[in-house]
């Protein structure tokens, strides 16, 4: 599966891919934007910020706080949402 294959080459770990969060678009000045966000769970490796930043486990709480692209909030506030009806 491509998600799978991009995030062992992004992050250095293999995962199993769950159920559909959302998919969005959003228009930016240079393209529009379809967003698929998966939840998945980590099955090997630990995860390396070869291709980002920084890497960080958040809590449903903390995710709010953080800054998001406009195309990955729409799939954040499901994710805070879903995790807060457990």
């Amino acid at each position: 599966m491509a998600l799978q294959r991009e995030v062992r080459e992004e992050l250095g770990v293999d995962i199993r891919v769950g159920d559909s969060v959302a998919t969005t678009s959003h228009t930016y000045e240079f393209a529009v934007v379809e967003l698929s966000t998966y939840y998945s769970e980590v099955i090997g490796g630990k995860p390396i910020a070869s291709e980002h930043s920084e890497l960080r486990w958040c809590n449903a709480n903390e995710l709010k706080a953080l800054a998001w692209a406009p195309a990955d909030v729409p799939a954040v506030h499901r994710v805070v949402a879903d995790l807060a009806s457990l």
